[in-house]
This record gives C-alpha cells, structure tokens and sequence, in this order.
C-alpha cells in the first residue's frame, strides 16, 4: 500500500525499520534470526523493489560495541560484543551490516541506547520499575554500565538522521551513560525506595552464568535469562556527540526523563 500511495501523492517512497525481536531468552535464538536479520534482508529487498528514496535502519548500541578502557566509543569503535554468545546482541549486529553493506540503497542508520519511557506493552525495564516501586528491587547492582536516552528524543533523533543524516553513516542516539548501580540509585530516589547497597562484584559472574544456564535449561528464566546477565556486565559507555553536531539532535537530560 505504501509504494502505490506514494506514487499516487506524486511523492517517494521512505521506509523507516525499527521492528525488531528485543530478546535476551535462550530459546529464542531462531527468532531472533528471523525477524532481526531475515526480516532486515526481506526490507531492504522491498526497498529495491519499490525504488525507496532513502531507507533508515534503527539499530543498537550493541551493534557498536563496549568501552575497554573506560573512555567512551564512538561510531568508528571496532566491534567486540561478537565473543559473549548473545543472540540479541549478534543479530543486531549482522543485520545492521546487511543494512549498510546495501551500497545501492541511500542508507541510514540509528544507534540508540537503552530506551526509558512509557510503553504501551510490558517491558523489561517497565517490570524492573514497578518491582522497584512496590520495594522489591535488587540488594546488589550489576557492574556494568548502560548507555541511557528517552523515548521522545529516540525518535525525534530517527527522524533527525532519516531527514539529515548522511547516506551510508551511522548515528549513536545516547544522552549519557552510566554505572548500573547509580541507576538504581537514580531510580530508587524517584520511587522513595531503598537504593541498591553494593555493587555485586565481576568476578562473581564467570560462576554466576554458568549456573543461571543450567537453571535456564530445567526452568526458563524471563526477567534475567544468561543472556541479559552477561550484558549486565559489559562497559557500554557510548557518545552522542555526532548526532549533537551533524543533526541539531538535543536530547533531554536522563535525569528528567527518568522523572517524567
């Protein structure tokens, strides 16, 4: 329908693709193939078909990578999550690549964080809240840290880079990172709860994994399958600088999208 209203409107075509199976769950490795990378490759083949002015591809933080040493990456860092065996993690990646390996196409991609904001069905974030709220949250805090942006601001940041990002690069979509537990804390002040008191230390979970596997393998873990607590782990300490500098992108404090 799309293609014949365009060309109806004397217009052009533009596909925006940000759907996406966000899965962290052991056994949802196939799917996660099939609608992250297939689905990918069955987009970019319609775009062809149907001569698409301009195709942007909302990817991941995890398709860019970590920090190793502390400092934040940007855009250019080589790629380093393929080692941890996260499916989520792999098949953002390889359909990103799919994406800009699209040379025919004028291509863009989106790299957003961890997105907070309301949500119209359940997520992970949104279950973590509510058990904070109701005073259930955690006693200790992962060691990693995440890289954080609004709802609003993610895609007022997809909209800036489909209509002034240019053909081929890719865009980080992040107003700051920051350490697991002074999230907590961040969000602990906002409910009135008791904050995490610890950080759990990483040498615990190279023992931690592994039995949460063998758990995984008898009882299906939702919330936080082996997957999510080998992310839990990882320095994504990201920049949104160059968003800020070629989009105008001005992406509002995390502090007051928490509130919010």
């Amino acid at each position: 329908e799309a293609p014949r209203a365009a060309r109806a409107s004397g217009g052009q075509l533009y596909v925006i693709h940000s759907g996406a199976l966000i899965s962290y769950r052991t056994r949802e490795r196939a799917l996660a193939e099939r609608i992250n990378v297939d689905g990918t490759r069955a987009v970019l083949d319609a775009a062809r078909a149907h001569d698409a002015a301009r195709v942007l591809f909302v990817s991941s933080v995890v398709a860019v990578g970590q920090s190793v040493d502390g400092r934040a990456i940007d855009e250019r860092a080589p790629f380093n999550l393929g080692r941890l065996g996260v499916h989520y993690t792999d098949t953002k990646r390889a359909a990103e690549e799919l994406a800009l390996a699209a040379t025919d196409l004028d291509v863009v991609v989106v790299n957003p964080g961890a997105i907070f904001g309301p949500a119209e069905r359940a997520s992970n974030t949104v279950r973590f809240m509510r058990e904070m709220a109701r005073g259930h949250g955690p006693i200790g805090a992962p060691p990693g840290t995440i890289s954080v942006v609004g709802i609003a601001d993610t895609a007022l940041g997809t909209l800036a880079a489909f209509e002034r990002g240019r053909r081929g690069e890719r865009y980080i979509l992040v107003e700051s990172f920051v350490r697991s537990r002074e999230l907590f804390a961040l969000l602990a002040a906002e409910l009135g709860v008791r904050p995490a008191r610890f950080t759990v230390p990483r040498l615990v979970f190279p023992v931690l994994v592994p039995l949460a596997r063998l758990w995984d393998a008898l009882f299906p873990i939702a919330l936080a399958p082996p997957q999510a607590l080998v992310m839990l782990t990882c320095e994504l300490r990201l920049s949104g600088d160059k968003a800020r500098r070629e989009l105008g992108w001005e992406p509002a404090p995390f502090a007051a999208v928490l509130r919010e």
